[in-house]
């Protein structure tokens, strides 16, 4: 079988399907895709935000920022902390980067490439 074809109903290429360790797996589910990679940035820059002024901020509904937020969360890049309300009824949250974190997953990303070998890289 030649690179082009599948392996077991993977619709992916396998040339575009590397063999890659847990750690970068998890870096690219977390840096990888376009919005987490939007509401980190968003974060970063901003501090502390709530679901619905990240929503803002990177133009995408409540739900979807909710779904990628729980994502990051079970990916443990990001913290929610709860937010004191006067009334006591509504329960929302803040959002924070654990930055040490997402230096690890670059930094596992650039491991995975290769960055920091000595001597040529193997072709």
């Amino acid at each position: 079988m030649d690179q082009s074809e599948t392996v077991h109903n993977d619709p992916m290429p396998r040339v575009a399907r590397p063999n890659l360790s847990d750690d970068a797996r998890s870096a690219l589910a977390t840096l990888g895709e376009p919005v987490n990679f939007a509401i980190l940035s968003r974060l970063l820059a901003e501090g502390p935000l709530t679901r619905g002024r990240i929503a803002e901020l990177v133009e995408v509904n409540r739900v979807t920022v909710q779904d990628h937020l729980e994502t990051l969360r079970e990916l443990g890049v990001i913290e929610a902390h709860p937010i004191q309300e006067p009334d006591g009824k509504r329960h929302r949250h803040e959002y924070v980067v654990l930055e040490q974190v997402v230096s690890e997953r670059y930094r596992d990303l650039g491991v995975e490439l290769g960055l920091g070998r000595t001597g040529p890289a193997s072709k």
